[in-house]
């Protein structure tokens, strides 16, 4: 369906992303076409329809994603690359996700999961989707980024939440909007993690990113 004309279905998907795809998902299955942010658009849902989206033989990443949420991801991230750069990068980012790395970051994560269950059992009431949020970000941060707990974490969690809540916003980048505000957060994302990208690159540790740093393809390429 395009819906209105220009607008397309915009409206009704800003309104209720997931309930607009749940309702279209029941009409017209896991792979159905609309006209979103001015542009015609596929969805697709659900793991063997999106299995056909990472088989590069079927689907050209590069352009599939509308220009707003590209710019949310920051530009060419690796969901968003084809071929051969597809795959070096692809590479070295795995090495951070090793069965060695992964063997290095178990003891810490092990720590930070005890410490959350604790407390969680202490409070004896929490909210747990905000908790798991908190705990996801914390097992990121301290073994694919070697960062600390503290004040820098919680205000990078913070932006985090800002950043995946302009998802489903509409693209206007006025002051005060929810897409400026994940703009402005991305922006603080990024400032941190080009930060601790020089100081791995200047001294590696035992983390994800000195490890995807380290790393290079057959062919000599390495992380920019």
């Amino acid at each position: 369906r395009r819906g209105l004309p220009l607008l397309g279905e915009t409206l009704e998907f800003a309104q209720n992303p997931f309930g607009f795809i749940e309702k279209r998902i029941a009409v017209h299955g896991r792979v159905f076409r609309t006209h979103l942010l001015g542009r015609p658009t596929v969805v697709i849902a659900g793991p063997d329809a999106t299995a056909d989206f990472i088989d590069s033989d079927l689907v050209m990443r590069a352009g599939s994603m509308p220009a707003n949420i590209e710019a949310l991801f920051a530009g060419k991230s690796l969901p968003l690359l084809d071929g051969d750069q597809h795959r070096a990068r692809k590479s070295l980012v795995l090495q951070g996700f090793s069965r060695a790395a992964l063997t290095a970051y178990l003891p810490l994560l092990q720590t930070i999961v005890d410490s959350a269950f604790a407390g969680w059992a202490a409070a004896g009431e929490i909210r747990w989707l905000d908790e798991m949020k908190r705990l996801a970000i914390e097992v990121i941060c301290t073994t694919v980024i070697g960062m600390k707990p503290g004040d820098e974490m919680d205000r990078l969690r913070s932006d985090y939440g800002t950043l995946t809540d302009a998802f489903a916003a509409l693209p206007i980048g006025l002051p005060g909007t929810r897409y400026r505000k994940a703009l402005r957060a991305r922006d603080r994302i990024l400032a941190v993690l080009a930060r601790v990208v020089e100081e791995r690159r200047a001294s590696p540790v035992d983390d994800g990113l000195s490890r995807m740093l380290q790393a290079s393809t057959a062919d000599g390429v390495t992380l920019s």
